[in-house]
């Protein structure tokens, strides 16, 4: 059983609302007509108080489900799992088969195709009960999903098919590259607010001036504002900021006008969070540097971070005087992205890095592993980020989750790579799997050249098992025979079983190429269980029965899979064996050429869709 990603529930509640949140009619009435839409876009950029806005629709008198998404959200498990767990808090009695699902392929060890359609469609019939109220379900920071088309296809599906009384509301600073999108907004089923419905109007400014600030400003001052900031949201928060903390140091009680200049909208945001800053108490202005590095704050990494044991009372402070401070829940809270910005540009390349080592060192301590991996880099440690990359690595690999590794690892320098081989395996293992052999040989091949030079057995093994797939791939036999056999001497002297039970099953497929059947059995029989990344029982059994003539059994059992295949569709490259191929070649044995011909396409058609030219 491989490890799940951890569901991080401070992500799937919405910010709680504050006195100083303005009710926007002209904007609650907009976002009301969602529940007329089966999609709402709120599409603007940084600022513009896109999650603000997402999370008034609580307001609606309907059940909402939250999720914020974050880079890691790109990977199709991890969206998966968040999804499923927030739908689960808004609607406490939503049946749990999707999850069981999912539960039942990772307790099998992953084997097999990822269950993403069938855990997709088990949500949708779950959510499909008669006369259900309408549930809303927001997702913030939409747009992270972008160029990752394995986690917007779940999505796709799943608002696809979703029955009518599910309404998805999508914040997003960019356009979505969800292929179904354009198809519903030709159906008229999508509603797109953007920055001009989220600007603040000069009307909107003064009400919330006077309302929610209780600072009562002049036609001229509403005028300025709203021409600086051109209703920018935060933009707009950070004028109040500054003009409270010059009230509050006035001898008069209230600035006069010349005090109350604002400043170009260049200068806005700098001179100003620099002046809130300098408004506050010694301790939380330190708490604000000392932090300035961490993603998330919580009270448990704050205080290890700064060595003490008041960063509860801290953050407290922080979010009581709205100092760009977000509430998560359950004791967390970040800084305002454009605000954190800022925070971070306020140290020196030398501070941050210390920052983000002494983070590191606390994420370690709390077994946070990617947490850890992230500060270890912005702290140009990359050696032991590589450390910990290449025990994180195997783990990645088996769960399918390739664009969060490769995106990792594209953040180490060449030299860094260099010493570390089971990096450049991990390298060669993300090229296989998407048909790119030569590259996958290239990377494979450094890592053998370094682990023999450094006489790293357990790394100078991986890297021949990862040369003999390639081969096997590309069912060249005797290229990969000779790297199996020396990869399976390598083994009798180290303690990994798994690696040992691995090499026989790849050694038990390349007799089978060779046509030497009697070995491929031996080998098969020394075997204790399927190697995760190769070839699945269907596929070694079927390819044994063609080879032995039993066409027939050859083609009901590929026939069964196929029909497998089209409720749960293979995720993972297998170059020249897929389901549909082999049923082809079947087929054209028993001369029903149409039907070969028929399945041949469906066969390299799906190998197109996985990016498996070969």
């Amino acid at each position: 059983m491989n490890p799940y990603p951890v569901v991080v529930r401070t992500r799937l509640t919405p910010p709680r609302s504050n006195r100083r949140i303005l009710h926007r009619p002209r904007l609650a009435g907009a976002l009301a007509e969602a529940l007329d839409y089966r999609v709402t876009l709120l599409q603007a950029g940084a600022g513009y108080g896109k999650t603000t806005a997402l999370a008034s629709v609580a307001g609606l008198g309907h059940p909402l489900a939250w999720y914020q998404l974050d880079s890691d959200s790109a990977d199709p498990l991890v969206f998966l799992l968040h999804l499923l767990h927030g739908l689960r808090l808004a609607l406490p009695d939503l049946s749990e088969a999707p999850l069981a699902r999912l539960d039942t392929w990772n307790q099998a060890g992953a084997q097999g195709p990822p269950p993403w359609p069938s855990a997709v469609d088990l949500l949708v019939n779950a959510l499909d009960v008669p006369d259900s109220q309408p549930l809303l379900l927001a997702l913030d920071d939409a747009h992270v999903l972008n160029g990752h088309a394995q986690t917007l296809d779940i999505l796709d599906r799943f608002i696809d098919r979703a029955p009518d009384s599910v309404h998805f509301l999508l914040a997003t600073r960019y356009p979505l590259e969800i292929p179904g999108l354009a198809r519903w907004q030709a159906r008229g089923e999508v509603l797109t607010l953007d920055q001009r419905h989220l600007s603040f109007q000069q009307d909107e400014i003064a009400t919330l001036f006077a309302q929610n600030y209780d600072l009562q400003l002049s036609r001229a001052e509403v005028q300025q504002i709203a021409t600086e900031t051109e209703g920018w949201a935060i933009a707009v928060q950070l004028v109040w900021q500054g003009l409270r903390a010059r009230q509050a140091t006035a001898r008069a009680g209230t600035p006069s006008n010349a005090d109350r200049t604002l400043l170009t909208p260049d200068s806005l945001f700098g001179f100003l969070a620099q002046e809130v800053v300098n408004q506050q108490p010694q301790p939380a202005r330190a708490f604000l540097r000392d932090t300035a590095v961490l993603r998330e704050l919580s009270p448990e990494v704050c205080d290890c971070l700064r060595g003490s044991d008041d960063s509860a009372a801290l953050l407290r402070h922080l979010l009581d005087n709205g100092l760009f401070t977000v509430d998560l829940g359950g004791g967390h809270a970040r800084y305002h992205h454009l605000f954190h910005e800022f925070l971070a540009q306020q140290l020196s390349i030398e501070e941050a890095r210390a920052g983000h080592r002494r983070a590191a060192d606390c994420y370690e301590r709390l077994d946070d592993r990617e947490a850890a991996l992230h500060h270890r880099l912005a702290a140009g440690q990359y050696h032991e980020a590589a450390s910990l990359l290449a025990a994180l690595g195997r783990s990645l690999v088996r769960a399918g989750q390739l664009d969060t590794l490769a995106a990792w690892i594209d953040r180490l320098p060449p030299e860094t790579l260099q010493s570390h081989p089971a990096l450049l395996v991990y390298l060669g293992d993300i090229a296989r799997l998407h048909s790119r052999f030569e590259e996958a040989l290239g990377w494979y091949r450094q890592a053998e050249a370094i682990a023999r030079q450094r006489g790293e057995m357990d790394r100078l093994g991986q890297a021949l098992r990862g040369q003999a797939r390639v081969y096997l791939d590309t069912v060249n036999p005797s290229q990969a025979e000779t790297l199996l056999q020396e990869a399976l001497r390598i083994s009798d002297g180290l303690e990994d079983r798994e690696a040992r039970i691995r090499l026989l099953e790849l050694l038990e497929e390349n007799r089978l190429n060779l046509g030497k059947l009697e070995d491929a059995q031996r080998f098969g029989a020394l075997a204790r269980e399927l190697r995760e990344e190769g070839p699945s029982d269907a596929e070694l059994n079927a390819r044994v029965l063609v080879r032995t003539g039993r066409l027939s059994e050859a083609r009901r059992l590929l026939e069964r899979w196929a029909e497998t295949e089209q409720r749960d569709p293979v995720l993972r490259p297998r170059a020249h064996r897929e389901t549909h191929l082999l049923l082809a070649l079947v087929l054209a044995f028993q001369g029903e050429g149409e039907a070969a011909f028929e399945s041949a396409v469906q066969g390299k058609q799906r190998g197109r869709e996985l990016e498996s030219p070969f």
